[in-house]
């Protein structure tokens, strides 16, 4: 008995299979990964990835496509990213490396309130220059069309970016104007959502898929988000 027991703690770890999967949570060294053969499982991070890294903050960002190795359904390691094809990313400063938020896209869908939090443009043109940086196209949604009266300052904008040749559109989740031609641009497409708190990111994406279910608040009167 004694001698079975020291000849299984030699031979050590049944062989481990090799899978392919997208990354969809991140944590310090961890990550989660949804498995090609529709499993999800909780992955450490191989010590070779961060020891290879320099360009970024981190080895491994949500939308990674990642080779793992997998001992079982609770037991499983990242050994390699595989190469991105775009990503959004932001530069810290202090550090001279870039964060990537999120890798493997294929467009970013920018959110823009007219009103209620007030109209910030400059915002929508830092994630254009981001999304140029990281080689995937840009698409805008100018929300809350229904709570403005005089739409010629924004008609301006919007003629702006679209001569530049991106995708802008005025929606309102009341009247319903342009979520049907939003859906429309999503399709066949990975995109990942962003804009400032408050523009209606969640609403916009219950109206195009309601079945998501996404927790909506109303925006603050003091702060305003």
């Amino acid at each position: 008995m004694a001698r079975r027991a020291l000849n299984s703690r030699v031979r050590g770890p049944a062989p481990g299979r090799s899978v392919t999967g997208t990354v969809t949570r991140v944590h310090s060294r961890h990550a989660r990964v949804a498995l090609d053969d529709g499993e999800e499982t909780r992955c450490a991070l191989r010590k070779t990835l961060f020891r290879e890294e320099d360009q970024f903050t981190k080895p491994v960002a949500v939308g990674d496509r990642v080779r793992v190795t997998s001992f079982g359904p609770r037991t499983a390691v990242v050994e390699e990213v595989l190469p991105r094809r775009g990503y959004l990313a932001r530069l810290q400063v202090e550090t001279g490396k870039e964060q990537i938020m999120v890798a493997n896209v294929d467009q970013v869908l920018i959110t823009v309130a007219l009103a209620e939090p007030a109209f910030r443009p400059r915002i929508a043109d830092r994630i254009l220059v981001a999304a140029e940086r990281g080689g995937f196209d840009g698409i805008i949604a100018l929300t809350k069309s229904d709570l403005i009266d005089d739409r010629g300052p924004f008609d301006e904008m919007a003629a702006l970016w679209s001569d530049m040749g991106y995708q802008t559109l005025f929606t309102s989740l009341v009247t319903g104007e342009g979520i049907g031609e939003l859906k429309k641009l999503l399709v066949g497409s990975t995109t990942v959502l962003a804009g400032q708190s408050g523009v209606g990111k969640s609403s916009l994406l219950n109206a195009v898929e309601p079945a998501l279910e996404l927790r909506s608040q109303t925006v603050s009167d003091k702060w305003g988000k």
